[in-house]
């Protein structure tokens, strides 16, 4: 009998995959990552200076291929966040985040309303700090039954079309920046 929250975790190997009998690492070499400690709640898949954007789970790679292109396309360097962890927030770590990134793109596979994007949003908001956030996940609408593949394309999800938002995002930013420069310079 149960008189309180619990908690499941699982176990992953140091590749990150679940199922530990068909990961690929070496015989013998599936050293347990703790996931949810304090020094390992945030890690960067990918540097940048422009921006970041931060995901969670199986869209990362997405999120990498997009990252990739908008750089060879637009010249915007992103850096990626896997989060990882949600619960409980890593405060410390979202408030350097916060101090050295000001335009955040968070990526979900999750609806909108009540996800990581929220959650993120309620930190900032809290905290008084000084961010441009821009959340891609689930539209509010059903989907049509399928593969996965052909339900990410058709919810907007895939590297092609998070490579399309990071891009108005960012293209965005950057002309409302511009503009208030121009605006200072003319006063």
């Amino acid at each position: 009998l149960l008189r309180g929250p619990i908690r499941c975790r699982f176990r992953q190997c140091r590749r990150g995959n679940l199922d530990r009998t068909r990961c690929g690492c070496p015989r013998g070499d599936h050293s347990i990552r703790r996931v949810c400690r304090w020094g390992s709640l945030g890690r960067y898949l990918r540097s940048g200076d422009d921006g970041i954007v931060i995901g969670a789970g199986p869209l990362l790679k997405s999120c990498l291929e997009a990252a990739e292109s908008i750089q060879v396309e637009k010249k915007i360097n992103l850096a990626v966040l896997d989060i990882r962890c949600i619960k409980p927030l890593p405060y410390d770590f979202l408030f350097s985040i916060a101090h050295k990134y000001k335009k955040w793109v968070v990526v979900e596979e999750n609806m909108l309303a009540g996800g990581i994007g929220s959650l993120l949003l309620e930190f900032i908001s809290d905290n008084s700090l000084r961010v441009n956030v821009r959340r891609i996940g689930l539209p509010d609408r059903n989907i049509q039954h399928g593969d996965r593949i052909s339900q990410i394309n058709d919810a907007g999800l895939s590297a092609e079309s998070i490579a399309e938002a990071l891009a108005d995002f960012f293209k965005r930013s950057r002309r409302l920046s511009i503009r208030k420069i121009g605006v200072s310079r003319v006063e």
